[in-house]
């Protein structure tokens, strides 16, 4: 079964036998033994609004239990393995891939806080609360306080250099908390409370 940050609302679709392996020929690692073996994997792929022509793709190897997944960004021919960093965005950023308006911004963050690990602590977008990853893990409170946010609390700002201001409900280390995220033309993400704890 399909794990990801994105399991909850994304159009998934199963690449055939022959799109997974040429896939994992673009991307195989050969120091990973038996990770990249077409025989043992799966891959799907679901579209992504804020980059051109791009998909959000899987690769599942079903030989590990539990199975073992790698997510990468593909745009056009350019492939970037999700690794927690900001630099596969980065990359395809300079490339000129992304595609940010007011339909794609609030997409982009999202996709940009499920994927990078941002310090000193995790930062995500409080979009669909029921969807949220690590329910388990996070404070009570978060419970009881996720469902006072909802569409009224998203505003979307252009900030006159190509790039945008989003004020939105963000989950700053499991505690819900009006944030603003100031998004670059280029792509860069810095996001703060509101008022700050």
């Amino acid at each position: 079964m399909l794990e990801s940050a994105h399991n909850g609302y994304m159009n998934w679709e199963k690449l055939t036998s022959e799109d997974t392996s040429d896939f994992i020929a673009h991307v195989r690692d050969d120091a990973l033994i038996g990770i990249f073996e077409p025989d043992l994997c799966e891959t799907h792929k679901a579209p992504v609004n804020f980059y051109n022509n791009a998909h959000l793709i899987v690769l599942e190897n079903l030989s590990i239990a539990p199975p073992f997944a790698l997510d990468y960004l593909q745009s056009g021919e350019d492939i970037v393995y999700l690794d927690g960093s900001p630099e596969p965005f980065q990359i395809l950023n300079a490339k000129g891939d992304l595609n940010l308006n007011a339909d794609t911004v609030i997409d982009y963050v999202d996709f940009f806080c499920r994927y990078v690990n941002q310090r000193p602590h995790n930062i995500l977008l409080l979009r669909n609360p029921d969807n949220m990853p690590y329910q388990d893990t996070i404070y009570l409170d978060f419970h009881f306080d996720k469902n006072n946010f909802g569409e009224k609390d998203f505003r979307i700002e252009d900030d006159g250099n190509g790039g945008f201001i989003l004020h939105a409900p963000f989950v700053f280390a499991g505690k819900i908390d009006p944030g603003i995220a100031k998004i670059s033309a280029n792509g860069d993400i810095d996001i703060k409370r509101a008022v700050e704890r």
